[in-house]
């Protein structure tokens, strides 16, 4: 299944890297989505996800995730290899309330670290917010001490803008977090920046 996003035709927000597609989530994602969530190492980084993480829950997450990506609210997408099809973790926009920013989210399986595969999902679904929906703002948090995700924001070139709060349901804690922010006119000077560097 694929769906539009913020009155787009279906398919085209379906996107395409060097490695990776970078698609909306269908109904049969749940069994590998469990296998890669239900994971401490994973799950104990991510706001708002149980553990354990079952099928019925990859289940019920999805449905809310298709529903709420056909509906235009947010965008939910898996994160699979050209190569095999595997599905190796998942990527999401949650778009706000004035329609001109979204949070940025995502999260690798832990047999698929260290391969570069969040940021080069990341860098495709920002271009995707700035150019394709027109988004001003995109906003992401992590914890302090997850250096992975630090290093994925800061490629992305995502700046400090605070601290925020989010609840941690695997560890049963609200927790503050860093806040980073992104515009689009700076987005844009960069990927200038990187495309003619000096001579």
């Amino acid at each position: 299944m694929t769906a539009a996003f913020l009155g787009e035709p279906v398919g085209a927000d379906r996107l395409t890297t060097a490695r990776l597609v970078v698609r909306p989530h269908a109904a049969d994602d749940a069994v590998p989505l469990a296998r890669l969530v239900d994971n401490w190492n994973v799950v104990r980084w991510l706001a708002e996800v149980p553990f354990p993480f079952t099928a019925a829950a990859a289940q019920d997450w999805l449905a809310r995730a298709i529903a709420d990506h056909a509906a235009g609210s947010h965008c939910q997408f898996a994160i699979e290899r050209v190569a095999d099809a595997r599905l190796v973790g998942q990527i999401g926009l949650k778009r706000a309330r004035d329609g001109g920013a979204a949070e940025l989210g995502y999260w690798i399986g832990q047999a698929h670290w260290g391969r570069g595969y969040a940021g080069e999902a990341a860098a495709a679904v920002v271009a995707y917010g700035f150019q394709r929906i027109g988004l001003a703002t995109l906003s992401a948090t992590c914890l302090a001490d997850n250096h992975g995700s630090l290093a994925v924001l800061a490629g992305l070139g995502f700046r400090a803008a605070g601290t925020d709060w989010r609840s941690f349901a695997a560890r049963r804690a609200r927790i503050e977090v860093p806040l980073f922010r992104l515009d689009r006119a700076a987005w844009g000077s960069a990927r200038l920046r990187l495309a003619d560097p000096p001579s």
